[in-house]
């Protein structure tokens, strides 16, 4: 299992206790303040042959993707399956919520580019990859914060 845009590797750490699978993280930059297996990525190729990984999980990371249909590229030539979390929004509210948190929880880091939910279902569909299952799950403990799990195969 990778987890892409592992960050400082603190959620890589914890699945990997929970499931005692073997998980790398992988991001563009090494922020790791945990020991664990990490791989550097280029942001253009994951250095993974094809299918070579059952599962890729992107945590919050896609609203960030300034090339979504690169990484989703990659992901689909990498990866069996793919899990997706992101936030997502069903009102104007819930969407400033969400962008002023992201930017207290990033430092002001990084560009956001956040989706309601059949956004997010239609750029999976147009890159080539069938939804298996959409949930959406609560997270912590903020108001109108909304999030959505999104399980994914390679229509191909």
């Amino acid at each position: 299992m990778i987890d892409i845009g592992c960050g400082k590797g603190y959620t890589t750490e914890y699945l990997r206790g929970e499931s005692k699978a073997d998980i790398i993280g992988v991001d563009v930059i090494n922020k790791l303040e945990v020991p664990l297996p990490f791989v550097l990525y280029d942001g253009v190729k994951l250095p993974f042959k094809d299918k070579e990984y059952d599962l890729g999980l992107f945590i919050f990371v896609l609203h960030h993707a300034t090339d979504k249909l690169q990484l989703l590229s990659e992901a689909r030539r990498v990866f069996r399956k793919v899990l997706v979390i992101e936030d997502v929004y069903t009102t104007i509210p819930g969407y400033l919520f969400t962008v002023v948190m992201d930017f207290l929880l990033n430092q002001g880091k990084g560009s956001v580019r956040f989706k309601t939910k059949e956004e997010w279902k239609e750029i999976f569909s147009e890159y080539g990859f069938l939804l298996l299952e959409m949930k959406e799950i609560r997270l912590g403990i903020f108001g109108p914060s909304r999030h959505c799990l999104f399980l994914l195969q390679s229509a191909a």
